[in-house]
């Protein structure tokens, strides 16, 4: 919609990004990295299960502040990040 294309926030907070005083999304750094990484082990031919398990394994924290991954959540982080770079 309009307000995704003006850079507004629609919906839940995506991973990787905040809310600026602006009101339009700010890079998160340490969750710009985690993309990056979920990126580079997709380019590697890795499947969604077997990123959800490596991060889960790393500790690393969802946008929901639990340290359990699953598939979904990785393909819709690339999926979006799709959107954003197209």
């Amino acid at each position: 919609g309009a307000k995704r294309r003006a850079g507004e926030r629609v919906g839940e907070m995506p991973f990787g990004w905040t809310l600026g005083t602006d009101g339009k999304l700010v890079p998160v750094a340490a969750e710009q990295e985690v993309i990056a990484r979920i990126e580079a082990l997709r380019a590697d031919g890795m499947s969604y299960r077997a990123i959800a398990q490596v991060l889960t394994d790393a500790g690393i924290i969802t946008k929901k502040g639990v340290s359990s991954w699953t598939h979904t959540t990785i393909r819709s982080i690339l999926q979006r990040q799709a959107a954003v770079a197209a």
